[in-house]
């Protein structure tokens, strides 16, 4: 897969971290919501931490950041490098998957969800009322946002070592985590000849 960030001067410094196969590409700021990728990824954007420069990972139906390229276990059709990728469709965020079944990003923002943010296959039947799916935007800096929320959150509660993803809400430890969480922006990297792939789900 190749790497390509809609907007640069916020990544310098990524294609060096970058594994050798993926290229990074520059290109001048735009004023305005920009135009989604067909296909991309998620960099975790937060100076001096241990997330700054993470992908996003999907696993279990949930988002994480700093999982080892082997625990994401995802079935693709061609080589994956442990990373998730994504499309945006109509104000929805889709995990890329050219098969018949669809994988759509959620969140709840209510008191009980405080930012929880998960994927599940798209059935007819319809979610509840609190899980929010229309929203999702590339702010002008290329950042992924939903709605007005203010980028969002990381947990080291994760497994392996990795950290839990969850839409801001201004709750500093949600999930009541009990160890310090870090907010972070989401910085959209177009990915060309993306890899599809159903990413794992809780078992019934």
């Amino acid at each position: 897969m190749q790497f390509k960030t809609l907007f640069a001067a916020s990544l310098l410094g990524l294609a060096a971290a970058a594994p050798a196969e993926e290229c990074t590409k520059t290109g001048p700021a735009k004023s305005g919501n920009s135009p989604a990728p067909k296909t991309f990824g998620l960099v975790a954007l937060r100076s001096a931490s241990p997330i700054h420069f993470t992908h996003f990972s999907a696993s279990e139906n949930g988002f994480l950041l700093g999982l080892p390229k082997d625990k994401q276990n995802a079935t693709c059709t061609g080589k994956s490098d442990g990373s998730a990728v994504f499309r945006l469709s109509e104000g929805e965020l889709f995990l890329y998957n050219t098969g018949k079944k669809q994988q759509r990003a959620y969140t709840d923002r209510s008191g009980m969800g405080q930012g929880v943010l998960q994927y599940a296959t798209v059935t007819k039947n319809p979610l509840p009322e609190a899980f929010e799916t229309k929203g999702w935007k590339i702010d002008k800096s290329g950042n992924l946002n939903f709605k007005d929320a203010s980028g969002f959150t990381a947990c080291p509660n994760g497994p392996d070592g990795s950290w839990t993803v969850w839409v801001a809400t201004g709750n500093s430890r949600p999930g009541n985590s009990d160890k310090e969480c870090l907010g972070f922006n989401a910085r959209v990297a177009e990915i060309e000849h993306a890899t599809s792939c159903f990413y794992s789900e809780y078992s019934a």
